[in-house]
This record gives C-alpha cells, sequence and structure tokens, in this order.
C-alpha cells in the first residue's frame, strides 16, 4: 500500500542522507488523487490494525565503550 501512496509520510529534513545510496532526502513531489486515496486509507487502516497489535518500539539506543590498553602493552 505504501508503495502506491509515494511515502508522502517522513523526516525529510533531516541531516542524514539516505543509508543505502548517499543521497539526500527530498519529499515526493505532487502525488495523484489515486495516491492521495491510497494515503488516507493506509492510515485508516493503521489506525484500525493499532487496536490490535501491542506496540513496540521505534529505536534502539545501545552505548559502546572502547576500552583502552595501558601504555605498557598489559591488559586493561
Amino acid at each position: 500500500m505504501r508503495d502506491l501512496t509515494g511515502y508522502p509520510d517522513g523526516t525529510y529534513d533531516q541531516d542524514e542522507p539516505c543509508v543505502h545510496c548517499g543521497a539526500r532526502l527530498h519529499p515526493p513531489g505532487d502525488r495523484r488523487i489515486m495516491q492521495k486515496i491510497a494515503t488516507r486509507a493506509a492510515h485508516s487502516i493503521e489506525r484500525v490494525q493499532q487496536a490490535f497489535v501491542a506496540p513496540r518500539a521505534n529505536w534502539i539506543h545501545a552505548r559502546f565503550d572502547k576500552i583502552a590498553q595501558r601504555m605498557d602493552g598489559g591488559g586493561p
């Protein structure tokens, strides 16, 4: 369904480029009436689906620490 809509939703003003090709993200151009209808239908379906599906996390935050080795070549 989202392929048909032209993906109108998103954060197109972010600083990060596309993770696949590195291109800058741009919002879609003018969309046809069928794409606008499909967008409304997709939003309606998602709203109904949310009543039956438990919420889940959208982001995973992780912290990585580098363990520094001592100058004499020994372990930490």
